[in-house]
């Protein structure tokens, strides 16, 4: 009988969205009657920066309020980590790598669990504005850069995957 219940337990988890996959595939999500794709982004120990691309609209708009969600985190070794969010405007210098205009950092406590996180966006905003960012450019970037907290190598697995983000008017 135990065996039975735990062989249907795990069947049940392959199917749940918080567990099995990582949700790093894009999934179809209906809002408003419209089929839209989601992207995840996965930050591994060795591959620690990815990005999301922001839209004109948010770039118009300036949503004061940046909601970063993490679903899943692998971290046996329990290494805290911090991520970094910043806007990546379109090329700045040519010789080097544009400047980032930083957002905010928030790490994981405990460093193997998922969690949800609101950071204030609008002085990145601004700045970005004040730099002249073409608002209309469809080269910002939201991006995100894993990095340990301590002066630790990060020689054991760890993957933190961060759903899409969700620009909000107000913290509720």
């Amino acid at each position: 009988m135990n065996l039975s219940l735990a062989a249907l337990i795990i069947c049940l988890m392959s199917f749940s969205p918080m567990c099995g996959r990582s949700g790093d595939a894009q999934k179809p999500q209906i809002s408003n009657g419209e089929q839209r794709t989601t992207v995840a982004i996965k930050l591994t120990n060795v591959h620690a920066v990815a990005s999301f691309p922001v839209t004109p609209e948010t770039l118009k708009a300036a949503p004061p309020i940046l909601e970063l969600s993490v679903t899943k985190v692998v971290n046996t070794a329990k290494i805290p980590v911090t991520i970094f969010v910043s806007f990546s405007p379109p090329g700045a210098k040519a010789e080097s790598e544009p400047e980032k205009i930083p957002i905010g950092n928030f790490s994981l406590y405990p460093p193997d669990l998922p969690g949800k996180f609101l950071l204030p966006a609008s002085d990145a905003f601004r700045k970005l504005k004040d730099e002249g960012a073409d608002l209309q450019a469809k080269e910002v970037r939201l991006q995100l850069e894993m990095k340990p907290i301590h002066e630790t190598k990060m020689d054991a697995p760890i993957e933190v995957t961060i759903a899409e983000p969700q620009w909000r008017r107000d913290e509720s």
